[in-house]
């Protein structure tokens, strides 16, 4: 398509018209030749193609479109579908059909092609201008008038569905209109306002005050009151306006109201609170700052009162009926106003009964309910102490403290009948929850300050010394205990520090714990120092400190107890020399026992041992009378055995060095053993000597050889006290033990007597000391060694009858202390067999001598072992000194080797001992100890020495066989 020619005709005055041709070259010449002859400023302007038309529209724009119309009518319906205000004259065939189809599409004019000219197009084209824009203009005005309707219709929308109340009235103040706000405002329907005016709704004064600032042609705003159909007073929050016609004058008025009464209603009542709050607040400022309790409970009181606009409140507390303990109630506070009579001073009003006069009003106030209303609408009992105070209405709120019903505060009013609010009774109750508080501190108050009286009292009359320092040591106060403890008056300890009166050896131990107590590191500490009297001397005391804090938890001061112990560090001075003096004492009684045992016991080994020897007529044969003689002496020297023995364990025992190796024994094994050693003294008294054993018993734990020594001393008794019958040992199962009781048919005991018999050195009767040998401490020693196991030993017993002992031993004790059952050792039994008149058995004696070798400082223990060993046919060897003991052993190379403990020269057995097993050629030579007495762990000791067996002198014949058979066989 080529590029359309433009081509105008410029005129000055009127503006060109711009018309824009869409058609063919063949159209678009004719066109222009036609329009040179007009003689009308106008611009042509031609595009072949409708699209090109479009876009040259949005680019120029034209006053009018003359269109080529197209065999489908496509171009003019695009054209209008763009620009449907452009006006469009459409050139066509003369078809009416085309024409109306056209006109139809949107086009102002349709021209013949064939028959148009110059000024009928003018003409067209001017036309179509003028009748598009008219048709613009009434589509505008059609448009704007729907607008306006929309916008009526919004507004009576808005104006039925307004919170607001809007009433229309003419200019007469007749009722026009209303919303369904307005109807309910005021209670009247459309129908019932018709006829009615403005003045029916406001009062006179009102409608003047409107009608005249409306007249001026203004507005009002404001608050007025109207009179609802149901006969309340309604406060509304009024604007009103007049709506004028075009010459000015007002034709309606319109008025828009907000219903204001319960923001008014919560605004008295926001006031109201304020006032309540505001009186509360002062009242707590009466309670905090006014120094007398009883006028700053009244002060609040009145304050609360005049606040409530009230005649009268009160305070009423609870207490107990002191006989019965009944729950009552008493007024203890009172304000009233000038118009009523007080009540404080009313007996009436004093110990009130709550079950009698209100039993609803405790359980509602312990729950924390107030009690308000009318009075005239309470039970009669309860109205019968109200009326007598003319009271009308009334309301009771709770003090509580610490959680518990204290009593209440009340409020009368006697001129109106009056409802409390929620508001009051919530204010009200927080006024009581203050005064309760204020009770509360009162009555800490009251506590301190008789604790302050307490803890002065205390603090001036006690007989320890009391001190309260600074946190720097220096003195704030002292009691009149501390002042006589240093002998400074409180003026002037009260210019010192604690360091200087405290002993300078104890100045630094004490400012260190001083210093941590300060710090925080400690609560408290106790220390024992000397302080420096005044007068020079020194005076020993006891200290506790103690740092006193704050509520806020900072330390305050230091409070300390000071106790005079000089006394008491006297007498524990004295204790300890007594202590050392006993102990030194202790020591001296174990060296005297040692020394006694080692004495008595080496000359009664020769005694009995060599007694022994010629009984058994080793050495030649003896006559009936020598015979006798050496009985004599053998039985004798085994009672001095017997009686050494009891003295030395007797002293062991009350000295506290007897130790027990706690082992489980079989129970059978050891009464059978018992019975053994004294059925022989049995027969020969022809007593009947029987048993019983509880069958569930199997064992027990106890020291062997102890147990042994209890058992065989009861037996024994039973046995020499028993002229006839039996004596008999029955072991049971009892609580928490075993019981071994001994019970014989012997002569008894007197029951004036029994205090006596387990003292030692003690018998019962003068005529039995004649009658029956001993030195009375076999039964002492028997209960000693009975409660060193955790037992006891009892007795019963009936003269003529008999007597029955019983040894309790306990069947548990700690495992540590327990051991397992050693192997059997050759230990001296507590009763020595008899002298056996046989002589040794040939099979003792070995084919080929064996040598023994005997070390031992004593020459009759040495004499006895040596004669019995030859006799037998060994080869024997006595060292009396232990100098030459290595030598002995090289030359003399014996098969057994028996060493006495005690050695001359300041070498004992032990050692040697020592020495021999570190040598490996004598480690498995026989060695056995020989001891005057076995001290307690002595045993352990002799055998982790390395020795293989040891003896306890004096030695008997049967131990000496015993070694034989045992090492030598």
């Amino acid at each position: 398509m080529s590029n359309p020619e433009r081509q105008s005709v410029t005129h000055v005055n009127p503006p060109p018209l711009k018309i824009l041709l869409v058609g063919q070259p063949s159209l678009e010449r004719r066109i222009r030749e036609m329009l040179r002859a007009v003689q009308t400023p106008l611009q042509l302007v031609w595009q072949e193609r409708v699209q090109a038309a479009l876009a040259d529209l949005k680019t120029e724009s034209a006053s009018v479109v003359l269109l080529e119309l197209d065999r489908a009518g496509q171009k003019l319906k695009q054209l209008r579908l763009a620009y449907p205000y452009m006006p469009i004259v459409v050139l066509g065939e003369d078809e009416a059909e085309n024409a109306q189809k056209a006109l139809a599409q949107g086009a102002q004019e349709y021209l013949v092609k064939a028959e148009v000219e110059a000024q009928g197009l003018l003409r067209a084209l001017r036309y179509a201008i003028e009748r598009q824009q008219w048709q613009t203009q009434w589509l505008q005005t059609q448009y704007q008038l729907k607008q306006a309707e929309e916008k009526l219709s919004l507004y009576q929308e808005i104006i039925a569905n307004s919170n607001n109340a809007i009433a229309i009235y003419d200019s007469q103040g007749n009722f026009v209109e209303q919303n369904a706000a307005h109807r309910t405002l005021i209670g009247y329907e459309d129908e019932e306002l018709c006829g009615q005016t403005r003045d029916e709704m406001f009062s006179q004064a009102q409608v003047a005050e409107i009608s005249t600032q409306l007249q001026n042609g203004g507005s009002y705003r404001g608050e007025v009151t109207l009179h609802h159909r149901q006969g309340w007073l309604v406060t509304v929050e009024l604007f009103a306006f007049p709506l004028h016609d075009r010459s000015g004058e007002p034709v309606y008025y319109v008025g828009i109201g907000r219903d204001v009464t319960e923001r008014l209603q919560a605004e008295s009542t926001l006031k109201e609170r304020d006032r309540l709050l505001a009186a509360v607040a002062t009242a707590n400022n009466h309670l905090l700052t006014t120094t007398d309790f009883s006028a700053a409970i009244t002060l609040a009181l009145a304050t609360l009162g005049q606040a409530c606009d009230v005649d009268r409140v009160y305070v009423f507390e609870n207490h107990l009926h002191p006989s019965t303990g009944e729950l009552l109630m008493s007024q203890r506070f009172e304000w009233t106003s000038s118009t009523i009579i007080a009540q404080i001073d009313n007996p009436e009003l004093q110990s009130l009964s709550y079950q009698t006069c209100s039993p609803l009003w405790y359980d509602n106030l312990v729950a924390g309910k107030p009690i308000g209303g009318l009075v005239k609408n309470l039970p009669a009992h309860e109205r019968e102490v109200l009326d007598r105070q003319q009271i009308i209405s009334i309301l009771v709120v709770p003090i509580f403290l610490e959680g518990q019903f204290w009593g209440f505060v009340g409020f009368d009013d006697c001129h109106r009948e009056r409802q409390w609010t929620e508001t009051e009774r919530a204010i009200l109750s927080a006024a009581a929850g203050s005064i309760g508080g204020a009770i509360a501190r009162q009555q800490t108050k009251v506590a301190l300050q008789e604790s302050e009286l307490q803890f002065r009292a205390i603090f001036e009359h006690s007989s320890i010394g009391i001190g309260l320092s600074d946190l720097k040591g220096g003195q704030i106060d002292s009691n009149p205990a501390l002042c006589h403890i240093l002998g400074y008056s409180r003026e002037e300890l009260l210019k010192m520090s604690f360091t200087d009166y405290t002993h300078p050896d104890d100045i630094a131990a004490d400012v260190k714990l001083f210093y941590e107590l300060v710090m925080g590191q400690r609560d408290r500490y106790e220390i024992e120092k000397q302080y420096i009297r005044k007068d020079g001397c020194q005076v020993w005391c006891r200290l506790n400190h103690s740092l006193v804090r704050d509520s806020a938890n900072r330390p305050q001061f230091v409070i300390a107890l000071v106790e005079d112990i000089t006394i008491h560090k006297q007498i524990e001075n004295h204790l300890r020399d007594s202590k050392e003096a006993a102990e030194a004492g202790s020591r001296a009684k174990s060296e005297f026992l040692a020394i006694m045992s080692h004495e008595l016991r080496t000359p009664l080994n020769g005694v009995l041992g060599l007694s022994q020897l010629l009984g058994q007529e080793l050495f030649g044969s003896l006559n009936a009378k020598q015979k006798e003689y050496v009985s004599c002496i053998h039985s004798s020297g085994e009672h001095l055995l017997a009686l050494i023995n009891d003295v030395l364990d007797l002293c062991k025992v009350e000295a506290g060095r007897e130790e027990l190796t706690l082992v489980r024994l079989n129970v059978k094994d050891l009464c059978t053993y018992c019975l053994s050693v004294v059925r022989d003294r049995a027969v020969a008294k022809q007593l009947q000597l029987v048993s019983e054993i509880d069958p569930q018993i199997d064992s027990c734990i106890a020291d062997e050889r102890r147990v042994k020594q209890m058992l065989l001393n009861l037996l024994a008794n039973a046995i020499k006290f028993t002229p006839k019958g039996q004596v008999s040992l029955r072991v049971e199962q009892v609580n928490q033990g075993i019981a071994f009781k001994v019970a014989d048919t012997g002569i008894g005991i007197e029951l004036s007597q029994l205090n006596l018999l387990f003292q030692p050195f003690k018998q019962l009767d003068s005529r039995l000391n004649r009658q029956y040998e001993g030195t009375g401490l076999g039964l002492s020693l028997t209960r000693k060694l009975a409660r060193l196991h955790g037992g006891d030993v009892t007795v019963r017993s009936t003269v003529g009858k008999g007597s029955e002992f019983t040894l309790w031993l306990p069947n548990a004790y700690p495992n540590d202390l327990c051991q397992e059952p050693a192997k059997e050792r050759s230990l001296l039994s507590p009763t020595e067999p008899k002298l056996s008149r046989k002589r040794p058995a040939s099979r003792c004696r070995s084919p080929i001598a064996k040598r023994i070798l005997i070390v031992e400082d004593d020459d009759r223990s040495a004499l006895l072992l040596q004669d019995y060993f030859e006799i037998v046919g060994y080869q024997v060897k006595h060292l009396k000194h232990p100098q030459n003991f290595q030598g002995m052993l090289y030359l003399y190379q014996p098969d057994l080797l028996l060493l006495d403990v005690q050695l001359p020269g300041g070498v004992s057995g032990m050692d040697l001992l020592c020495s021999l097993r570190q040598q490996p050629e004598w480690q498995k030579l026989p060695a056995i100890i020989l001891t005057a007495s076995v001290k307690a762990g002595e045993r352990d000791r002799f055998l982790a020495a390395g020795a293989d067996d040891y003896f306890s002198k004096p030695i008997g014949i049967a131990q000496i066989e015993k070694i034989l058979m045992q090492y030598l066989s």
